[in-house]
């Protein structure tokens, strides 16, 4: 019973004091909202916390904003200010910006500030001092300021030297002024090679040894060079399938003579003692110039006997004088000089297939010419009883350079003469 009278009591006063704190005892409390701090009724004051305010997104200093408790605003929309367009920073409230100077004219150097037009600040700060820009090592261009116009070095006109600089490619002119690496009529070495590496070769223009000899071939087992393909051999004889190399083609027509069918070839060019020829004098066998010539000697073949051909495989091969006293001569190809029939002990036979010759002629019937092909600057017959014609094989005419058939030839003397005509088939 004592316990139940204690709760009571304790109810009574927490009553009492719930009512002081909500009322002025003669009225309920009345406010608008959560921030009104003075009672409707009674003007009773109370403390209140703080505004929570909430503010619009805009770019200003200040801007209106309102309580999310009571609704209230406060303040008013100002927006930034700056002293112009070059000023980075808000005059109200030091909020910076994204901001850049409006520069003036360029005057061309870098050590001079440049004004902004907008502002009196500086646009462009002056440097402390100029920097060489890149030198192009041509003295005709001005080496400038990295930064300005600014000129360091003026240009210059080209000073070339008046003799070659050169390497193992090229020859050419240095422009001489200090630093200048111009250049001018730069080519590339030119000299006559002849094919032969134990020998130097020499710019025909500045002189230069642009090709180094070597001091010797490098032979292999048919004594021909692996770098440069010379053959130290002059010739060599072809016997079924077998080849042997001689020094000189003396030796090499010598053994040929008891070779029958072989063939000899120049493997390299020829040069003969003066006044002994190639006597070919008996054998059956074949002459190929191979490109070489053989030179020296007035006469490079003399023929009285024997049957031989003389061809020329790859073009360009030549021999001087040829004389037939006896024997057989067939002639396929190759540059001659002069071809000199003549009856000798017995009777000789020229066969010309082909080939280019300087002059042909015969002095009798017994030496046997027959011609079908070639071109001969001069045909000559030293005995009017026969005449040109009687050279040609049967089928064949004598044509002149514009291709028309010569039926006529020029009689002086006792000689009959053709200039410059080539032997070809009768057109049908």
């Amino acid at each position: 019973m004592k316990r139940l009278k204690f709760l009571l009591i304790t109810s009574c006063v927490l009553l009492l004091f719930t009512l002081a704190l909500t009322s002025c005892g003669e009225c309920a409390h009345d406010y608008d909202n959560e921030c009104d701090d003075v009672c409707n009724k009674c003007e009773a004051e109370r403390e209140v916390g703080d505004h929570l305010w909430t503010t619009s997104d805009i770019d200003a200093c200040s801007v209106r904003a309102s309580c999310t408790l009571c609704g209230l605003g406060e303040g008013e929309t100002v927006l930034h200010s700056y002293d112009n367009d070059c000023d980075p920073s808000c005059n109200g409230c030091g909020k910076t910006r994204d901001a850049s100077h409006n520069p003036n004219a360029d005057d061309g150097d870098c050590t001079t500030a440049i004004d902004c037009t907008v502002c009196d600040g500086i646009a462009i700060p002056a440097k402390e001092a100029h920097t060489m820009g890149i030198d192009d090592e041509d003295c005709s261009t001005a080496i400038t300021c990295a930064d300005c116009d600014y000129v360091f070095t003026e240009p210059k006109e080209h000073v070339y030297n008046n003799f070659f600089n050169t390497n193992d490619l090229a020859h050419w002119y240095y422009c001489s002024n200090e630093g200048c690496i111009s250049q001018k009529d730069y080519s590339e070495h030119y000299g006559e090679d002849d094919g032969d590496c134990t020998t130097s070769v020499s710019c025909e223009t500045c002189g230069w040894t642009y090709i180094k000899a070597m001091e010797s071939h490098n032979l292999d087992e048919s004594y021909t060079c692996t770098v440069c393909g010379t053959c130290t051999m002059e010739s060599s004889v072809l016997v079924n399938g077998e080849k042997t190399y001689f020094e000189n083609l003396y030796e090499a027509v010598s053994y040929a003579q008891s070779q029958e069918g072989c063939v000899v070839t120049l493997e390299s060019n020829c040069s003969l003692t003066a006044d002994f020829p190639i006597d070919v004098t008996d054998g059956k066998f074949t002459i190929d110039l191979n490109g070489k010539a053989i030179g020296r000697t007035s006469i490079s073949l003399y023929v009285s006997g024997g049957d031989v051909t003389v061809i020329d495989s790859k073009g360009g091969g030549s021999a001087r004088n040829i004389q037939v006293q006896g024997g057989k001569l067939t002639i396929e190809s190759g540059t001659f000089g002069e071809l000199i029939a003549t009856k000798g002990t017995t009777s000789s036979t020229v066969i010309i297939k082909g080939g280019s010759f300087s002059s042909v002629s015969a002095n009798d019937k017994d030496s046997s010419l027959t011609i079908s092909g070639g071109s001969f600057e001069a045909i000559t017959c030293f005995n009017f009883q026969f005449s040109p014609d009687d050279f040609l094989a049967d089928g064949y005419a004598y044509y002149d350079s514009d291709g028309n058939v010569l039926d006529e030839y020029i009689l002086d003397s006792t000689i009959y003469r053709l200039s410059n005509v080539t032997v070809g088939k009768i057109a049908e």
